[in-house]
Order: structure tokens, then C-alpha cells, then sequence
């Protein structure tokens, strides 16, 4: 892949051909993603698009402040999302939508704490499962 306005382009195209599917046969987005994320053609590209764009352009961008950048600011939300408080708020919110939308709330369980520690969330480049 070129310079970053290619791959901008390219994430820019898949992103529209995804708005379009929604809107053609009226899909729910997590569903035209799935359908997307499961075949193989394009998938390739999109993702080295996706790395480029993260790792050279959004870098580049906030080295001088890099409390902005995305990367930063999603490990940020990331770790405050699954506080507790936080925690409790999104599924608050996601149970209201429900009701709003006539669908039942969900059953929220409590995280294993022996499961949570096996997380590892310590800088944005070292998000995985610790084994």
C-alpha cells in the first residue's frame, strides 16, 4: 500500500460500501459487519489500511501530544469502561434502550475477578489475554 491518502481511501471506501448494505436491505450494522469480517476478499487490505492509519497517520499527528491520539484515548476508555461505576452506567444505558425499543433488558453477570486479572490492559500496544 502507498502513501496514507491510499489507504485513507481505501478505509473510507469499505466504510461507505458498509453504510450502503445497511441501507440496502435495512441489515443492522453489527450484522453487515459480521457478514463483512467473515469473507476473505478485501478483508486483508482493510486491515493493513487500518493498521497504517493507527500507527503511522494517528502517531504522526499527536506526537506532540499524545494524550490525543486515538490509540491513546481508546485504551483510556477501555480501562474506564470496565470499572465498575462505569461499567454499571453503559449497561444501565443498554437496558433503558432496550425498554425503549420494546426488547427485554439483559442478564448482566458479574465478572469473575479470577477471569478480570487475566486481562491485561497495561499500555494500548499490549491489549491481550494474558495465558
Amino acid at each position: 500500500m502507498g502513501d496514507k491518502t491510499e489507504h485513507s481511501a481505501v478505509i473510507k471506501r469499505v466504510h461507505a460500501e458498509l453504510r450502503a448494505k445497511c441501507l440496502e436491505d435495512g441489515s443492522s450494522d453489527m450484522a453487515v459487519w459480521r457478514r463483512h469480517v467473515s469473507q476473505e476478499a478485501g478483508k486483508a487490505e482493510y486491515a493493513a489500511a487500518m493498521l497504517r492509519q493507527a500507527t503511522e497517520v494517528w502517531a504522526e499527528r499527536h506526537a506532540a501530544a499524545p494524550e490525543l491520539c486515538r490509540l491513546v484515548w481508546t485504551h483510556r476508555a477501555i480501562l474506564e469502561y470496565h470499572t465498575e461505576p462505569q461499567l454499571a452506567r453503559a449497561r444501565a444505558y443498554d437496558d433503558r434502550l432496550a425498554e425503549r425499543h420494546g426488547a427485554a433488558p439483559h442478564a448482566w453477570t458479574r465478572c469473575d475477578p479470577a477471569e478480570a486479572t487475566r486481562l491485561n490492559f497495561d499500555t494500548p500496544d499490549r491489549m491481550a489475554l494474558v495465558s
